[in-house]
């Protein structure tokens, strides 16, 4: 049934038991057997490109204890009618393996120790993926689909309360399901005194059903749970889930992603890169409130009805502005009136130009702190 440093075994377990650290069990034909890792183990589990099958007994297929270290590679392992596939409570590395579950009650994996899955393809179960509070998940590749989801519940096709990192792999939410059923791509909770977190730098996120979103933080996690910093999608993010320095955009290809750079000013609950979008974009009577100190080089007209509030921020120029068309910072005109508030600053640069110049508008200033240097 498997071998390891040149000895024949009758089953897997008696392959895994007899192995010393460091070394190779391969699987030398497909198997009907729930396997154990067992602590203080630290070797490699070939599959020999062979199918690993649960006996239906209520038992995972693989189990690596606490205290086992394994890697697992290059076959199949298939789940059974009750639990998990693979259940790790060790230190376990998964490379191109094909896990497949056996039941939709649940999850696919379950990991509660430190996992890393660098290749393969994981598919079905309640979760395909689930890491527990105090882990560690690391996915460099791999493909995971989940093709189920429960009435009136949360599942996902990866589901942490531990620490988790995502650099690459492709992530797919194929439920089709009944009403109220709420099927995400990566979910994250958090057990109270468990911090829980998780960091996408890369990969590809799809989720098909029509009422489920890409990332869901699970009461009490939020998307502040999240750390978004690369990666494709087929549904946009809020920008809640971003890294600091990124913010959501949509691609030419039609997905969406995320990129470097931060915004600036806020129409309701429109958000802008630039003061000059804003202004440009503001319907008459909106209220252009700044989010963040504005460093604006050219000269701004405002040529609507609007209300700009400084919300305590500063709008200052750091270089000249002053031309043959230009000779302020804001440009009042085509008979605008336009209100100044929120208690900020508007600051000329030193011997360049003025900070406002109304021509045909009309200003009224409530508050804040003006430098005209002119």
């Amino acid at each position: 049934m498997a071998y390891v440093a040149g000895k024949g075994f009758d089953t897997l377990q008696a392959a895994i038991d007899a192995a010393q650290d460091g070394e190779t069990v391969t699987l030398l034909t497909d198997a009907t057997e729930d396997a154990t890792i067992a602590a203080g183990k630290n070797i490699t589990l070939d599959l020999g490109g062979k199918t690993l099958t649960n006996t239906n007994a209520g038992k995972a297929t693989l189990t690596i204890a606490k205290g086992a270290t394994a890697t697992v590679k290059n076959g199949s392992i298939v789940g059974g009618t009750g639990y998990y596939t693979i259940d790790s409570y060790g230190t376990a590395t998964l490379e191109d393996v094909t896990a497949t579950a056996g039941n939709t009650d649940s999850s696919m994996i379950r990991n509660d120790g430190i996992l890393t899955i660098e290749s393969g393809s994981y598919s079905g179960g309640l979760d395909v993926v689930k890491s527990e509070e105090d882990s560690t998940l690391t996915i460099n590749g791999g493909k995971f689909e989940l093709s189920h989801a429960v009435k009136y519940g949360y599942t996902a096709v990866i589901l942490v309360y531990g620490n988790t990192t995502i650099t690459n792999g492709e992530f797919v939410c194929s439920a089709t399901t009944p009403n109220w059923a709420s099927p995400k791509v990566v979910m994250t909770g958090e057990v109270a005194g468990h911090p829980s977190f998780t960091k996408i730098t890369g990969g590809s996120f799809v989720n098909k059903y029509s009422g489920g979103s890409i990332f869901y933080g699970y009461t009490p996690a939020t998307s502040d749970n999240f750390e978004v910093s690369g990666g494709t999608f087929n549904k946009s993010i809020s920008e809640g889930y971003c890294a600091d320095g990124f913010i959501p955009t949509k691609n030419a290809d039609g997905t969406y992603g995320v990129k470097e750079g931060h915004y600036v000013a806020q129409i309701g609950s429109k958000k802008y890169e630039t003061l000059a979008d804003a202004i440009r974009l503001a319907a008459k009577g909106k209220t252009i409130t700044l989010l963040t100190d504005v460093e604006q080089n050219t000269q701004l007209t405002i040529n609507k009805n609007i209300t700009l509030d400084l919300n305590g921020k500063t709008i200052k120029n750091t270089q000249d502005i002053w031309g043959d068309k230009a000779n302020a910072i804001l440009s009042i005109t085509n008979g605008a009136k336009v209100t100044i508030t929120g208690d900020g600053t508007i600051d000329a640069k030193e011997n360049d130009c003025y900070t406002i110049n109304v021509v045909k508008g009309d200003l009224t200033i409530e508050n804040g702190t003006f430098y005209g240097n002119v």
